[in-house]
């Protein structure tokens, strides 16, 4: 599971007419919230009498993640919802491939990202990690699609010997971004999650 709150830019309005007042997302943020500290208060204790188990990250394992979250686009909330595969080709080297749909308002949006993930030795229980990706968005209607490319760093906490938790920034940057329609060209966003392994 992972949480991560995310803002496009904002695109020009197609017309003039006035448009319906944006749906609320407060129910489901805090849904997502107490959910995720729910998750925590349940496998964090647990952590603390696991050990940092490197086969965690050995070649041939594979990664499964399911992940929630809230994002805005075009002054418009979005309850994001995300699944993701990864495999270790060589030890703490990942390649893996996650999509999310972004749901509640018009027009929806489907992004595919393919990615690299490196996990550094371990640091007083903590293994740093270090990545980058491509993203490939698309809509429902409206807008022609969108690519990025980007960079994520953070630390992940073995919870076990199958799962990790997570916590780092995303860096996201929009290729051929023409700074005349859009508001700003590249973001910075927070990244939590909970990790399962086989």
């Amino acid at each position: 599971m992972s949480i991560s709150d995310r803002e496009y830019m904002t695109r020009p309005e197609v017309d003039d007419r006035e448009r319906p007042s944006k749906p609320r997302l407060w129910v489901l943020v805090v849904a997502i919230v107490l959910v995720a500290l729910f998750l925590l208060s349940v496998l964090l204790p647990l952590s603390f009498a696991a050990s940092v188990d490197a086969s965690l990250f050995d070649r041939g394992r594979t990664r499964l993640s399911v992940g929630a979250g809230w994002g805005s686009f075009n002054d418009n909330g979005y309850g994001i919802i995300g699944l993701g595969a990864g495999y270790y080709l060589f030890n703490n080297l990942e390649a893996g491939m996650d999509g999310e749909v972004w749901v509640g308002s018009r027009p929806q949006i489907y992004e595919v990202s393919p990615r690299l993930t490196y996990v550094l030795p371990e640091m007083n229980g903590w293994r740093p990690y270090l990545g980058g990706y491509y993203r490939r968005s698309m809509y429902s209607h409206e807008f022609s699609p969108l690519n990025s490319a980007g960079g994520r760093a953070g630390l992940l906490f073995p919870l076990g010997t199958n799962s990790t938790f997570n916590a780092g920034l995303v860096y996201e940057g929009y290729l051929n971004c023409d700074k005349a329609i859009y508001d700003h060209c590249s973001q910075v966003y927070p990244e939590l999650g909970i990790g399962f392994s086989l």
